[in-house]
């Protein structure tokens, strides 16, 4: 009687020991399961830091604008893969994805939260904006006044020198794009080296070879040992890095401004009309 009562103890102690731990189990899967919060979120100030970020860390991927470029997505216009909210976005971020070239990141993580509210500003801007501009009148500007077609190419018409533009102003907020034509040089405003440095050139560079001779352009291509460039003239240049004297990355951008003495704000609108949608 006595080893039964202690085996049914013993069976009892046994049962509650294990709902404990499960209980302990459970609690601690639901802790795990919460979804984190971006503690910068909706705050201006985080959104321009994360703005620096993004255009040092990411854009050589995925565009200044976040709009996509030669190796990442676009992640303004409509659903994310892998992603369905902020925490997802961070660990996207964080680990990167297996099998893709989205590389993991070392950042800590109030930096990521940053650049993650900056994505969200663009895509809420992109979602949200309209625009009033005249189609015809941003034709004539691109071809004509403001000889954007000498650089820049829509529907494989116009210069190499600068992006394609085809479709850019699907992505691209109307202030974003103001700025940028104003003073293209505000994009390499705030995108800085870990160590605080100002971020040489993202795109604009010099060459010197070792005969002293100067060779200005954007970057189509660099790797540890060589570099390949394109100057104003559509001219390509390809060197190995020994082969050269100098390489300065340049803190400003190769396009000239377009105060409002040459551009309205109503024709930059016009202009960015006809970039929605160049095929009318």
């Amino acid at each position: 009687m006595i080893s039964r009562l202690s085996w049914l103890l013993t069976l009892l102690m046994s049962f509650f020991v294990v709902s404990y731990s499960g209980i302990e189990q459970a609690e601690e899967i639901l802790a795990k399961d919460e979804r984190q919060k971006n503690p910068f979120a909706n705050d201006p100030k985080a959104v321009e830091v994360g703005k620096g970020s993004f255009r040092y860390y990411c854009a050589g991927c995925h565009g200044m604008e976040g709009a996509g470029g030669f190796r990442g997505p676009d992640l303004i216009r409509g659903e994310l893969t892998h992603i369905s909210d902020d925490q997802d976005m961070m660990q996207v971020v964080r680990h990167g994805i297996q099998g893709t070239q989205m590389p993991a990141s070392t950042l800590p993580d109030d930096n990521l939260w940053r650049i993650i509210s900056f994505v969200n500003h663009l895509r809420a801007e992109s979602q949200q904006r309209t625009l009033g501009g005249d189609w015809d009148s941003g034709k004539r500007i691109f071809f004509g006044k403001g000889f954007c077609s000498d650089c820049h190419m829509v529907r494989g018409t116009g210069g190499r020198f600068g992006p394609d533009l085809t479709g850019i102003g699907k992505t691209r907020p109307l202030k974003s794009f103001v700025e940028s034509t104003r003073d293209p040089s505000a994009q390499f405003k705030n995108v800085v080296h870990a160590d605080g440095r100002m971020a040489g050139g993202f795109q604009s560079v010099q060459l010197v070879t070792e005969k002293d001779s100067k060779i200005i352009g954007v970057i189509r291509n660099e790797d540890t040992y060589s570099i390949q460039i394109l100057d104003r003239n559509e001219k390509f240049h390809s060197y190995y890095k020994k082969e050269l004297t100098k390489i300065i990355y340049l803190d400003e951008s190769l396009m000239p401004p377009y105060p409002d003495s040459v551009l309205s704000d109503q024709e930059l609108e016009d202009l960015l009309v006809f970039l929605t949608n160049p095929k009318n």
